[in-house]
């Protein structure tokens, strides 16, 4: 292998301060002519692939305040994006990747409003 473990926790952050930048603001979609939401999505989808590659061999909790400051805004929406999108959304695809990782579940507990959000949608 290429020791890809290493360079894990610099991608991870890069990831995490990407889906800041691109954060659900509740203003209009188009801010100097950017599409947040579908790099927000890529960012999540990323996410989602570090933790199911790399969940059980990189202890993402020591990074848990950063991670759940860049999803805060998308947990709070996550109920009206259900219903507003046919698909799913990747904010919940990467909710359910982590609830399957046994490693993960520490990081999922750290933030109360993630398991509160995913009730939401089913309301």
């Amino acid at each position: 292998g290429f020791r890809v473990v290493s360079w894990v926790p610099q991608l991870f952050h890069i990831t995490v301060e990407i889906c800041k930048l691109v954060a659900v603001n509740g203003k209009p979609q188009e801010k100097e002519g950017l599409r947040r939401g579908p790099i927000r999505t890529l960012c999540f989808q990323r996410l989602c692939e570090l933790f199911t590659r790399f969940g059980s061999s990189v202890n993402f909790t020591q990074y848990s305040l950063s991670f759940w400051s860049a999803l805060e805004p998308s947990l709070v929406m996550l109920p009206e994006m259900v219903v507003e999108n046919e698909g799913c959304p990747a904010v919940l695809l990467l909710l359910r990747t982590m609830s399957a990782e046994p490693d993960l579940v520490k990081l999922l507990s750290d933030h109360e409003d993630a398991v509160g959000a995913v009730v939401g949608c089913i309301g």
